[in-house]
């Protein structure tokens, strides 16, 4: 297991890059093993570093590609990165013979919540009406789903009985209903993306949700909907590539504008947000 985060906690560049080689020593001794890189993607792209610290941060790539390449021979080891920004890896990260393999993991589906959920209940499944729950948790992470069997978990363990379904579902955060008007802006918001995606063949079209409740908790990640392109994972890196998805990203807040002359503010505010996604794909 390796991470930039845990390599540079050595020192400075020379001990950053002795962790990483010792990582990739230490897969090859026990063979046949996996060496797994977390958050890849704080490594960087050497086409966007400026400033004092670009040679720095171009050795930290350039040792990175070294490992992968296995001059020294990786026989029988299997690198895995993981992140949650592919766009943002070095182009040479991903090319074949690196990490030339790439699988996307989406938020877990009904189906996959509920295969989570008696995972983390194996012992009590059985007796659990697990859908009901799994309606109640979509865009929940599987963290967040082991989460709710812990607590769920300790509920029945104060109450000194087996666990029910009852304890799962007093752990959810009460739902509170859209009113229509707002359901009527996260419609016309949502058709705007599959609209322009379609128009722009940015992916095969997949499926639109529109959200009816949201729960109670305040989370700002709570989506009012989203429409799901099945796209590549690094796409083709040109500028009509890249206007594309900018269009399709701020699609949603055009549509807000062509039909209610306002736009909401649900575009924006977080990591993920239309607005990030636009802003991320220009930096590039």
């Amino acid at each position: 297991l390796g991470s930039l985060a845990r390599w540079q906690a050595m020192g400075h560049l020379g001990d950053l890059l002795k962790a990483m080689r010792g990582a990739f020593t230490e897969g090859m001794k026990n063979a046949p093993s996996i060496v797994f890189i977390d958050e890849i993607d704080s490594v960087g792209d050497r086409t966007t570093f400026s400033g004092h610290n670009a040679q720095y941060s171009r050795e930290v790539v350039n040792g990175l590609l070294e490992c992968l390449d296995g001059s020294g021979g990786r026989e029988g080891v299997v690198v895995v990165g993981a992140t949650n920004f592919p766009h943002m890896l070095d182009a040479a990260l991903s090319r074949p013979g690196r990490l030339d393999r790439h699988v996307i993991i989406p938020l877990p589906d009904m189906a996959g919540r509920q295969g989570i959920l008696g995972w983390h209940l194996a012992e009590a499944s059985s007796a659990l009406d697990l859908t009901s729950v799994a309606a109640r948790t979509n865009g929940w992470t599987g963290a967040a789903l082991e989460q709710l069997a812990r607590q769920a978990r300790r509920r029945a363990r104060r109450a000194r009985r087996d666990l029910e379904t009852a304890d799962l579902l007093a752990e959810l955060p009460e739902l509170v209903p859209l009113p229509e008007a707002m359901l009527w802006r996260n419609a016309i918001h949502e058709a705007g993306h599959v609209v322009v995606g379609l128009t722009l063949g940015v992916g095969d079209f997949r499926s639109v949700e529109i959200i009816d409740a949201f729960d109670s908790s305040g989370e700002s990640t709570q989506r009012g909907g989203g429409a799901l392109f099945d796209e590549q994972v690094f796409p083709e890196r040109t500028k009509a590539g890249f206007l594309g998805r900018i269009a399709v990203a701020l699609a949603g807040l055009a549509a807000e504008e062509v039909v209610f002359s306002s736009r909401s503010a649900g575009g924006g505010g977080r990591k993920g947000s239309d607005l990030h996604i636009a802003t991320v794909t220009a930096l590039q």
